[in-house]
């Protein structure tokens, strides 16, 4: 089955993988050898990788499951481990929002 992505899904995924391109996947060659630098999750931060899930309306991206996916497959292909790190944190807030409401 062929799922045709939307273009706002096309635009997410485009801005994940030249983000994982361009500016993790240095990191992530140094996070092979060491842990997860503290400069890596300041990036990931500043684009708001951590809060996917969340609602615009309370500073988050506000994505769908679908599009939360493609940005997670485009990060995993340059380091799965970054890649399941965020979906855990996305997972925690998520959830953190859900019981606060």
């Amino acid at each position: 089955m062929r799922i045709e992505l939307s273009d706002e899904d096309s635009a997410i995924q485009s801005w994940a993988k030249s983000f994982a391109e361009q500016v993790a996947a240095p990191e992530f060659e140094n996070h092979q050898r060491q842990k997860i630098s503290i400069e890596l999750l300041k990036k990931l931060s500043e684009e708001k990788f951590h809060v996917c899930l969340v609602p615009e309306s309370q500073g988050g991206l506000g994505l769908s499951s679908s599009q939360f996916a493609l940005v997670i497959q485009e990060l995993a292909k340059v380091c799965a481990s970054t890649s399941i790190t965020l979906a855990v944190t996305n997972m925690i807030a998520d959830v953190l929002r859900r019981q606060a409401s």
